[in-house]
Protein backbone atom coordinates (compact mmCIF):
# COMPACT_ATOMS: atom_id res chain seq x y z
CA UNK A 1 0.00 0.00 0.00
CA UNK A 2 1.55 3.76 -0.82
CA UNK A 3 2.18 5.51 2.18
CA UNK A 4 0.59 8.56 1.38
CA UNK A 5 -3.06 6.06 0.98
CA UNK A 6 -1.57 4.32 4.27
CA UNK A 7 -1.53 8.15 5.79
CA UNK A 8 -4.89 8.72 4.60
CA UNK A 9 -6.52 5.86 5.71
CA UNK A 10 -5.55 5.95 9.40
CA UNK A 11 -5.30 9.55 10.05
CA UNK A 12 -8.68 9.84 8.26
CA UNK A 13 -10.94 6.82 9.86
CA UNK A 14 -9.30 8.20 13.49
CA UNK A 15 -10.54 12.07 12.82
CA UNK A 16 -14.38 10.56 11.36
CA UNK A 17 -14.33 8.74 14.48
CA UNK A 18 -13.74 11.31 16.85
CA UNK A 19 -15.67 13.67 14.40
CA UNK A 20 -18.67 11.67 14.23
CA UNK A 21 -18.66 11.34 18.15
CA UNK A 22 -18.54 14.78 18.51
CA UNK A 23 -22.01 15.07 16.01
CA UNK A 24 -23.37 11.96 17.83
CA UNK A 25 -23.20 14.70 21.00
CA UNK A 26 -24.81 17.04 18.96
CA UNK A 27 -27.36 15.47 17.89
CA UNK A 28 -28.15 14.46 21.69
CA UNK A 29 -27.88 17.94 22.85
CA UNK A 30 -30.35 19.12 20.33
CA UNK A 31 -32.95 16.93 21.26
CA UNK A 32 -32.02 17.95 24.88
CA UNK A 33 -33.07 21.72 23.52
CA UNK A 34 -35.81 20.45 21.65
CA UNK A 35 -37.62 18.90 24.64
CA UNK A 36 -36.68 21.59 26.90
CA UNK A 37 -38.72 24.38 24.16
CA UNK A 38 -41.99 24.44 25.10
CA UNK A 39 -42.98 26.16 21.69
CA UNK A 40 -45.66 29.31 21.28
CA UNK A 41 -47.95 29.81 24.14
CA UNK A 42 -51.76 28.51 23.54
CA UNK A 43 -50.48 26.44 20.44
CA UNK A 44 -51.37 22.67 20.52
CA UNK A 45 -47.63 21.65 19.71
CA UNK A 46 -46.47 22.55 22.58
CA UNK A 47 -43.17 19.88 22.37
CA UNK A 48 -41.75 20.08 18.95
CA UNK A 49 -40.09 16.96 18.14
CA UNK A 50 -36.83 16.76 15.72
CA UNK A 51 -36.43 15.14 12.80
CA UNK A 52 -35.28 11.65 12.92
CA UNK A 53 -32.72 12.05 10.72
CA UNK A 54 -31.08 14.12 12.31
CA UNK A 55 -29.94 11.58 14.72
CA UNK A 56 -27.50 10.14 11.93
CA UNK A 57 -27.06 13.25 10.22
CA UNK A 58 -24.87 15.46 12.14
CA UNK A 59 -22.33 12.43 12.75
CA UNK A 60 -22.24 10.61 9.57
CA UNK A 61 -21.98 14.74 7.81
CA UNK A 62 -19.13 15.25 10.61
CA UNK A 63 -17.17 12.48 10.03
CA UNK A 64 -17.19 12.45 5.84
CA UNK A 65 -16.04 16.21 6.42
CA UNK A 66 -13.26 15.23 8.72
CA UNK A 67 -12.05 12.37 6.49
CA UNK A 68 -12.11 14.56 3.07
CA UNK A 69 -10.60 17.78 5.04
CA UNK A 70 -7.85 15.08 6.05
CA UNK A 71 -7.41 13.40 2.52
CA UNK A 72 -6.83 17.10 1.31
CA UNK A 73 -4.12 17.98 3.61
CA UNK A 74 -2.18 14.91 3.52
CA UNK A 75 -2.31 15.21 -0.29
CA UNK A 76 -1.48 18.75 -0.28
CA UNK A 77 1.69 17.74 2.63
CA UNK A 78 2.74 15.02 0.30
CA UNK A 79 2.81 17.65 -2.81
CA UNK A 80 4.98 20.19 -0.66
CA UNK A 81 7.03 17.27 0.38
CA UNK A 82 7.66 16.18 -2.94
CA UNK A 83 8.88 19.83 -4.27
CA UNK A 84 11.10 20.30 -2.08
CA UNK A 85 14.92 19.54 -3.03
CA UNK A 86 16.23 15.99 -2.05
CA UNK A 87 18.98 16.64 0.69
CA UNK A 88 22.23 16.69 -0.42
CA UNK A 89 24.28 13.39 -0.14
CA UNK A 90 26.76 13.85 3.21
CA UNK A 91 30.35 14.68 2.33
CA UNK A 92 32.84 11.68 1.31
CA UNK A 93 35.32 10.90 4.45
CA UNK A 94 38.44 12.19 3.79
CA UNK A 95 41.55 10.45 2.74
CA UNK A 96 44.22 10.01 5.59
CA UNK A 97 46.79 12.56 5.73
CA UNK A 98 50.76 11.76 5.11
CA UNK A 99 51.58 12.00 8.85
CA UNK A 100 48.54 9.59 9.91
CA UNK A 101 50.09 7.11 7.16
CA UNK A 102 53.64 7.11 8.39
CA UNK A 103 52.22 7.35 12.19
CA UNK A 104 50.38 3.51 12.23
CA UNK A 105 53.03 2.29 9.99
CA UNK A 106 55.35 2.94 12.95
CA UNK A 107 53.04 2.05 15.23
CA UNK A 108 52.46 -1.45 13.30
CA UNK A 109 56.49 -1.82 13.10
CA UNK A 110 57.06 -0.98 16.75
CA UNK A 111 53.88 -3.87 17.78
CA UNK A 112 55.83 -6.66 15.14
CA UNK A 113 58.96 -6.04 16.80
CA UNK A 114 57.35 -5.94 20.59
CA UNK A 115 55.88 -9.16 19.20
CA UNK A 116 58.94 -10.33 17.71
CA UNK A 117 60.55 -10.18 21.19
CA UNK A 118 58.26 -12.18 23.19
CA UNK A 119 57.18 -8.64 25.26
CA UNK A 120 53.52 -8.40 26.65
CA UNK A 121 52.01 -5.24 25.43
CA UNK A 122 51.86 -2.07 27.34
CA UNK A 123 49.10 -2.41 30.15
CA UNK A 124 47.17 1.14 30.12
CA UNK A 125 48.42 3.66 32.43
CA UNK A 126 46.02 3.92 35.81
CA UNK A 127 43.94 7.04 36.66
Amino acid sequence: MHPLLKRILIHGAFTAGVLALVGALFAELAGMWAAGHTGKPGSADLNPTLPSELGYRVPLTLGVGGFLFVAVCEGGMAWLRSRRPPPAPPPAPAAPDEAEKLLNELLAQAEAKRAAEGDPPPSPPAA
